[in-house]
């Protein structure tokens, strides 16, 4: 996380202002400006310790720990000329980490159905230099028998 963020989030989660809610609504637009303009590749987390990606602003909530224990299972595991499949990948932490670490000779296959999540997965993907030749983003879900089914996402 860039200092500038630690400092604003230490700030903001301090007991003595933390309730001061019209305060927050009232700098946040203008926060969200500076992030933009400082930050144009979009916001660096460097996920559990080791895996640097880019994301877009509005994911600014994601933090550097983020589900430790399968993180590093499934990173444990890779291999340089693996294919790896992830279904439901989000706005894909985890694909664009795996297809950086398995480098030109892996391939991620990467299923997401939900449109805003997609956006963002592609979107995430360009910010980290991800190749088109090294993940394939695919807008729809699996299943056993090929159908078309309604897909109504959360929120």
């Amino acid at each position: 996380m860039h200092p500038l963020e630690k400092i604003i989030k230490k700030i903001r989660h301090n007991r003595s202002v933390k309730e001061w809610f019209f305060l927050w609504n009232l700098l946040r637009p203008p926060y969200l400006f500076l992030m933009q303009l400082f930050y144009k590749k979009g916001i660096q987390r460097q996920i559990n310790g080791v895996d640097k990606l880019f994301l877009l602003h509005k994911h600014r909530n994601i933090t550097e720990i983020y589900e430790p224990e399968v993180w590093q299972n499934i990173m444990g595991e890779l291999k340089s000329d693996d294919v790896f499949v992830d279904v439901g990948a989000s706005i894909g932490l985890y694909s664009i980490a795996i297809a950086n670490r398995m480098g030109e000779n892996g391939k991620v296959i990467v299923f997401e159905p939900d449109r805003a999540s997609f956006s963002s997965l592609k979107k995430h993907t360009e910010l980290n230099d991800v190749e088109e030749a090294r993940m394939r983003l695919i807008q729809a879900a699996c299943g056993l028998e090929k159908k078309k089914v309604a897909f109504k996402a959360n929120g």
